[in-house]
Protein backbone atom coordinates (compact mmCIF):
# COMPACT_ATOMS: atom_id res chain seq x y z
CA UNK A 1 0.00 0.00 0.00
CA UNK A 2 2.92 2.35 0.49
CA UNK A 3 1.57 3.94 3.65
CA UNK A 4 4.77 3.70 5.73
CA UNK A 5 5.93 7.28 5.32
CA UNK A 6 2.44 8.64 5.77
CA UNK A 7 1.94 6.65 8.97
CA UNK A 8 5.33 7.78 10.31
CA UNK A 9 4.43 11.43 9.71
CA UNK A 10 1.06 10.94 11.40
CA UNK A 11 2.84 9.30 14.36
CA UNK A 12 5.29 12.17 14.75
CA UNK A 13 2.57 14.80 14.61
CA UNK A 14 0.32 12.96 17.06
CA UNK A 15 3.22 12.45 19.47
CA UNK A 16 3.96 16.19 19.22
CA UNK A 17 0.32 17.00 20.00
CA UNK A 18 0.16 14.65 22.98
CA UNK A 19 3.46 15.97 24.35
CA UNK A 20 1.88 19.44 24.41
CA UNK A 21 -0.68 18.10 26.90
CA UNK A 22 1.66 16.84 29.63
CA UNK A 23 5.25 16.39 30.80
CA UNK A 24 4.50 12.96 32.32
CA UNK A 25 5.94 10.62 29.68
CA UNK A 26 4.11 7.53 30.94
CA UNK A 27 0.80 9.35 30.50
CA UNK A 28 1.89 10.78 27.15
CA UNK A 29 2.89 7.43 25.69
CA UNK A 30 -0.20 5.72 27.13
CA UNK A 31 -2.46 8.32 25.52
CA UNK A 32 -0.49 8.17 22.28
CA UNK A 33 -0.87 4.38 22.17
CA UNK A 34 -4.60 4.61 22.84
CA UNK A 35 -5.10 7.12 20.04
CA UNK A 36 -2.81 5.57 17.40
CA UNK A 37 -3.32 1.82 17.92
CA UNK A 38 -6.71 1.55 16.10
CA UNK A 39 -5.40 3.42 13.05
CA UNK A 40 -2.21 1.37 12.91
CA UNK A 41 -4.09 -1.92 13.22
CA UNK A 42 -6.59 -0.95 10.51
CA UNK A 43 -3.83 -0.02 8.06
CA UNK A 44 -1.86 -3.16 8.93
CA UNK A 45 -4.88 -5.39 8.22
CA UNK A 46 -5.56 -3.60 4.95
CA UNK A 47 -1.93 -3.93 3.86
CA UNK A 48 -1.80 -7.59 4.82
CA UNK A 49 -4.93 -8.34 2.78
CA UNK A 50 -3.50 -6.49 -0.21
CA UNK A 51 -0.12 -8.19 0.07
CA UNK A 52 -1.73 -11.62 0.38
CA UNK A 53 -3.69 -11.09 -2.82
CA UNK A 54 -0.50 -10.57 -4.79
CA UNK A 55 0.84 -13.95 -3.68
CA UNK A 56 -2.33 -15.84 -4.67
CA UNK A 57 -2.34 -14.86 -8.34
CA UNK A 58 0.16 -15.40 -11.13
CA UNK A 59 1.17 -12.60 -13.52
CA UNK A 60 -1.97 -12.89 -15.68
CA UNK A 61 -4.21 -13.19 -12.64
CA UNK A 62 -2.56 -10.11 -11.18
CA UNK A 63 -3.12 -8.18 -14.40
CA UNK A 64 -6.78 -9.25 -14.49
CA UNK A 65 -7.30 -8.37 -10.81
CA UNK A 66 -5.73 -4.92 -11.28
CA UNK A 67 -7.86 -4.25 -14.38
CA UNK A 68 -11.08 -5.26 -12.62
CA UNK A 69 -10.05 -3.19 -9.59
CA UNK A 70 -9.63 -0.06 -11.74
CA UNK A 71 -13.10 -0.58 -13.21
CA UNK A 72 -14.69 -1.18 -9.81
CA UNK A 73 -12.89 1.80 -8.27
CA UNK A 74 -14.05 3.97 -11.16
CA UNK A 75 -17.67 3.00 -10.51
CA UNK A 76 -17.49 3.27 -6.73
CA UNK A 77 -18.31 6.65 -5.14
CA UNK A 78 -15.19 8.53 -4.08
CA UNK A 79 -16.39 8.84 -0.49
CA UNK A 80 -16.19 5.05 -0.11
CA UNK A 81 -12.88 4.62 -1.95
CA UNK A 82 -11.15 7.38 0.01
CA UNK A 83 -12.42 6.36 3.47
CA UNK A 84 -9.25 4.59 4.71
CA UNK A 85 -7.10 7.47 3.48
CA UNK A 86 -9.42 10.28 4.52
CA UNK A 87 -7.75 10.66 7.89
CA UNK A 88 -6.63 14.00 9.27
CA UNK A 89 -4.30 13.63 12.24
CA UNK A 90 -4.70 17.34 13.01
CA UNK A 91 -8.40 16.87 13.86
CA UNK A 92 -8.12 13.74 16.06
CA UNK A 93 -9.46 14.55 19.51
CA UNK A 94 -7.23 13.97 22.51
CA UNK A 95 -9.95 13.07 25.02
CA UNK A 96 -9.78 13.28 27.89
CA UNK A 97 -6.98 15.86 28.03
CA UNK A 98 -3.96 14.80 30.08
Amino acid sequence: MGQGTSMALEDVYMLYRVLQESDDLSKVFGKYETIRRPRIEDMYKMSKRGGGLRKEFGPWGEWFKETVMWVVMGLTPESIVARPFDYDVTTVKIDPPL
